[in-house]
């Protein structure tokens, strides 16, 4: 086997090595090196190595004696590609989904504020482009689901923060995952495809409150349609939800 067959041997282990972690097939404890080699058809070297690779991606700690400890969730690289693509390999739990809700509820909207002020022609151009396909496409369509994937990556990117910008492969990730959960009607997708709008012209318009504004709107309406699926307490992360629940039980 050439060095370049290895490498995409040990790859394809860990793949499905991580997609099994994640699934939760192994509980906290990996069966030995042996077993596993044995199980996945390969050398011991060659799943020594996959194991090497989920070690540094955080997900495994190895311990004389005790064997390859599946490590916490919190633990793991969640911002490396690979870690994100394992995650999102099935749909992610509850929790995870409004872990994700929560950070795009922060990043999102403060992103579309600096985009206002930041953005360039050339970012303003690939924003418009991606709302009209958004208008053009049917929302089952992949091309719709493209067309709105672009539009909030853009305007992460549009936004000029190089912190903002490394969190893209992840906001990618959730909103695809998001889409594939929520499968609008043609009456909610009118709606959804306005509030994108709204974003879009905001910042074309270098109306910083009004895209933060209207970012924040689409998120909640994002929040609300996971909930109305999967039974997600949007009122975790809405400070104002959170508000009117609290004044519902107090009576004021």
């Amino acid at each position: 086997m050439s060095k370049a067959e290895n490498t995409s041997t040990v790859a394809q282990v860990a793949d499905k090595l991580a997609m099994n972690i994640v699934a939760g097939q192994y509980g906290e404890i990996l069966p030995p090196q042996e077993e596993l080699a044995l199980n996945f058809g390969v050398s011991r070297t060659l799943m020594r190595e996959a194991l090497s690779m989920l070690l540094v991606k955080g997900m495994l700690e190895m311990r004389p004696r005790l064997g390859t400890r599946v490590l916490p969730e919190r633990d793991w690289k969640i911002f490396n590609k690979d870690v994100i693509d394992w995650c999102f390999a099935a749909t992610p739990d509850q929790e995870f989904l409004g872990d994700l809700l929560d950070l795009r509820a922060v990043i999102e909207p403060r992103a579309a504020a600096l985009a206002a002020t930041r953005a360039t022609a050339a970012d303003k151009a690939a924003l418009r482009a991606a709302i009209n396909g958004m208008h053009a496409w049917p929302s089952t369509s992949p091309e719709f689901a493209a067309h709105d994937l672009d539009l909030h990556v853009g305007i992460i990117r549009a936004s000029h923060n190089q912190l903002f910008i490394q969190l893209e492969v992840i906001v990618r990730a959730s909103i695809a995952t998001m889409i594939q959960i929520v499968n609008p009607n043609p009456g909610i997708t009118t709606a959804a495809v306005n509030a994108h709008e709204r974003v879009v012209k905001a910042i074309e318009n270098g109306d910083p409150q009004e895209a933060d504004a209207a970012m924040r709107a689409l998120v909640d309406r994002a929040a609300n349609n996971v909930e109305e699926r999967l039974g997600i307490d949007v009122q975790r992360w809405n400070p104002d939800a959170a508000r009117a629940a609290k004044n519902a039980q107090s009576g004021s």
